[in-house]
């Protein structure tokens, strides 16, 4: 039984034993419902909200999930297995195909045999299809909802910072200002995560409707079709899109470093990796993680040391997985709640 105020809750135990039933009545002091019964009522909300979101953040990861295909796998294990043939044929390395074919228009015969028997012109159009519309469908998801929900969060948690900052009032409710700052940090991460994620579906869209433009021309002269007008002709700002493809995908794989003394066995082994979407919605780390070196923001702050336990910059979860993210920002907020719960 609660008191009227608040002030006090008696509880009557109900203890059995073998030879008796014994009744013992507990007291405990609850003058905190009753001087803090508003400040609780308000903390309680944020949890609500916080808890909502979480949970939608849940459902909308879980929709990328399903959006995405594995369809690049297939054309993976193609290009493995063309890059082993000329391997123990002749060792000619697959990116010096695929550059022969951008810049003088000629092709291996190995490389004339894997696009018009092994590829073929409609299996790449198939391909380029379920590509777009999946990465299309992710990145609606990432722009509407991930960015929205992970933003929301952060907002709910600073504003549960700036409470906790007052002790009288919500520190004495064991809102811990550190803890919740850290749930603050990687909130504010996560959400430059979802950003990050972004632009790798823009640059993975781009550059793989450039590689499968040209390769469908290349395709269809090789079998003396003409290809359609509108199609035919690409731009330096094409053939740019497509020389950066094999340069980010064909220069460090199977049987391409084969005489660089500091190529170790397990980076020939790798296979081919020609998405990097599908990374991101594992609970693993990146296998091909983006590469930020030359980003001047980033050489900044490398080059410094005064933001190191700055309460603004958020950190960069550089290497993780938007899965293992997820995790991590479900166990900061659970830490910054614990006590008070």
């Amino acid at each position: 039984k609660v008191s009227p105020d608040l002030s006090c809750l008696s509880v009557v135990v109900k203890i059995s034993r073998a030879d008796c039933t014994e009744f013992v009545i507990k007291t405990y002091d609850t003058s905190l419902l009753l001087t803090r019964h508003e400040e609780i009522r308000l903390l309680a909300s944020k949890y609500v909200m916080i808890a909502s979101a979480q949970m939608e953040l849940q459902v909308i990861i879980q929709q990328m999930c399903e959006a995405w295909e594995e369809i690049l796998r297939d054309m993976d294990s193609k290009l493995l297995k063309f890059a082993e043939s000329k391997k123990k044929h002749n060792g000619g390395s697959v990116s010096n195909d695929f550059l022969e074919l951008l810049l003088f228009g000629t092709t291996s015969l190995e490389l004339q045999s894997f696009l018009l028997q092994d590829l073929t012109d409609k299996g790449l159009k198939k391909l380029g299809f379920s590509i777009e519309n999946s990465y299309s469908n992710i990145q609606k998801l990432v722009v509407r909802q991930l960015q929205r929900v992970s933003q929301n969060i952060t907002s709910h948690l600073s504003d549960l910072h700036g409470m906790s900052q007052w002790y009288d009032k919500y520190g004495v409710l064991g809102l811990n200002p550190d803890k919740v700052r850290a749930a603050v940090q990687v909130a504010g991460a996560f959400a430059v995560s979802a950003s990050e994620l972004q632009q790798v579906i823009d640059t993975s869209i781009k550059n793989f409707k450039a590689f499968f433009r040209w390769l469908y021309i290349a395709i269809l002269r090789l079998s003396n079709e003409h290809p359609p007008g509108e199609i035919n002709k690409m731009t330096q700002h094409d053939i740019k899109f497509v020389a950066d493809f094999l340069r980010d995908n064909f220069t460090h794989l199977l049987g391409e470093d084969e005489d660089d003394e500091h190529t170790t066995s397990s980076s020939k082994t790798q296979g081919f990796k020609l998405e990097k979407v599908g990374q991101y919605l594992k609970k693993e780390d990146l296998v091909q993680p983006p590469n930020y070196s030359d980003n001047p923001w980033i050489q900044f702050l490398n080059s410094t040391t005064f933001h190191r336990d700055s309460k603004i910059l958020y950190p960069c979860m550089q290497g993780k997985s938007i899965l293992q993210r997820k995790d991590l920002l479900d166990e900061a907020v659970e830490n910054a709640v614990l006590e008070p719960a």
